[in-house]
């Protein structure tokens, strides 16, 4: 037994199953991209930037808690080779991946580690509310029709109603363009092993797939039916319209027997989105039986598909650049994958870059990072918000230090007593906390006068002066112009690299003394 499904694959569906709204794109990006990848640890870490609560366990398979009905976990098969798997519990024992598995087998594979997400309750109570927040919408905008033409009744509220979820059906089917990430009808998509719909909208077996794309007519078609009702319906031609639906609807009875049989008897698998557009095609056709007549209006039919080659041209355009759009995320992610990997990371930083032996703390602590700031710098001010996340990854606290890039002797006698009251807090406090929270006061408070009356201390002006034209000399000649900038054990952090990428670094930062 092995998964062929990529981990992220897994994860989304996991995610899914405990009824979490997420972006599948989202996920893989983060996933992919994190220095550890596929280990737990990556895992763990992408569900946590997401928002999403969850907890590891090392345990046996015997002292799982038997309130933990679903969870992921990381199995072994024969020859060694780990993945993941989605395992819950049955009456009659375990299933893996919608395949029923018992005991011995699953003890066979255990490895001890599961991923378990924690219910939200709140969360689960909006989840299962999407049909009535979706029918609020329906009855919203048909209202909106019916209070703007005065021409709507029973009938035309149902079948606008009929085609607006028709449409969230068809624009479901584009979660790869980030545009139709609808949970509720992902999960349908993705229930056992004979639903993928991926797989059968997807599907080129029969050549003539390859040139049309019935993702796109599905989503026109129904886009057009809303628009155009509406217009029809101002125009006092709503008769005609839905003449011209009986035309469209009937041609459309041999689409759906053909959809029905490709899936059966050709992908052999069931896309349960396709058979919920399918059913809202039969139900709109029967509603309309009573307008069957075969006295068209030639210019109702040119008006109807004049608008639809319009949305169609539309939709076609702007899927494009939504293709575009997604292909660059894909491409970002690979390259952030090998951006944020810490063998990578530490090449960059040391290959071909002096070591700021004058700017190197005696700490014996690793990492130290040095800041190179200035607090008259807006930028600055930026960063040191960041900077304080970097403290809760850790057990280990980095050795944080600040440097001042100024000539002392140019400033203004106000900017001088704030440059060296900073410098006294950060060389007589001894607590990097401590002086992070007064810089942050100084960046935050508004009334300066005020922070200097808070802060200010006596102190020999000349010892802090000489310390401080020290840092400015040795910026100057490692030709660090610009604040801020930040010195990773005596290197100076590329400009490749930020200090959200240092987030994934610094657990290896803190157990890597070889620099």
């Amino acid at each position: 037994m092995n998964s062929k499904e990529e981990p992220s694959t897994i994860l989304y569906r996991f995610v899914k199953k405990k009824k979490k709204s997420i972006n599948k794109e989202d996920l893989a990006f983060q996933l992919c991209s994190h220095p550890d990848y596929p280990q737990p640890i990556s895992v763990l870490e992408t569900l946590e930037k997401l928002k999403i609560k969850c907890s590891v366990y090392q345990t046996s398979l015997q002292e799982i808690d038997t309130d933990i009905g679903c969870f992921l976990t990381l199995l072994s098969n024969k020859q060694g080779n780990q993945f993941y798997s989605i395992v819950e519990k049955t009456k009659s024992g375990y299933k893996s991946d919608f395949k029923r598995i018992d005991y011995h087998q699953l003890h066979g594979m255990w490895t001890s580690i599961i991923i378990v997400i924690e219910n939200n309750q709140e969360h689960n109570v909006e989840r299962k509310n999407w049909f009535f927040k979706l029918l609020l919408l329906t009855i919203g905008v048909s209202t909106f029709f019916w209070a703007t033409s005065y021409s709507f009744n029973f009938h035309t509220i149902i079948f606008s109603f009929l085609s607006i979820i028709g449409f969230i059906l068809s624009l479901s089917v584009f979660d790869d363009l980030r545009i139709g990430n609808i949970s509720v009808v992902s999960q349908l998509c993705e229930r056992n092993k004979k639903t993928n719909c991926n797989e059968v909208i997807n599907s080129t077996k029969w050549k003539l797939l390859k040139f049309l794309n019935f993702s796109d007519l599905s989503l026109t078609f129904f886009a057009t039916q809303i628009l155009v009702l509406y217009l029809m319906s101002l125009m006092t031609l709503k008769v005609e319209y839905f003449k011209v639906q009986n035309v469209l609807l009937i041609a459309s009875i041999p689409f759906i027997f053909i959809s029905i049989f490709y899936q059966k008897k050709v992908e052999k698998k069931w896309c349960p989105i396709c058979l919920g557009i399918s059913l809202i095609l039969f139900l709109e056709f029967f509603i309309n039986l009573p307008f069957v007549n075969y006295n068209y209006d030639f210019r109702a039919l040119v008006f109807y598909f004049s608008i639809y080659g319009l949305v169609y041209v539309f939709w076609k355009k702007n899927r494009t650049n939504l293709l575009k759009k997604t292909e660059l995320l894909s491409k970002l992610s690979k390259a952030n994958q090998t951006l944020n990997n810490y063998e990578t990371f530490k090449h960059i930083l040391t290959k071909n870059n002096d070591k700021l032996e004058c700017l190197i703390s005696n700490s014996d602590s690793y990492p130290t990072i040095i800041v190179v700031t200035d607090p008259f710098c807006d930028h600055c001010k930026s960063l040191h918000s960041e900077l304080a996340g970097l403290f809760g990854q850790t057990d280990t606290c980095p050795n944080i230090s600040f440097v001042f890039n100024t000539d002392i002797e140019e400033e203004s006698d106000f900017e001088k007593s704030i440059y060296r009251n900073l410098m006294f807090h950060q060389k007589n406090e001894g607590d990097t906390i401590f002086f992070m929270d007064v810089l942050e006061e100084w960046f935050f408070e508004k009334n300066k006068s005020q922070w200097l009356d808070k802060y200010s201390r006596s102190f020999d002006e000349k010892k802090i002066d000489l310390i401080l034209k020290e840092q400015y000399n040795c910026c100057k000649n490692y030709n660090i112009k610009f604040t801020p900038a930040i010195i990773i054990n005596g290197y100076l952090l590329p400009s490749t690299y930020t200090i959200q990428n240092l987030s994934f670094f610094i657990k290896h930062l803190v157990n890597d003394s070889n620099y």
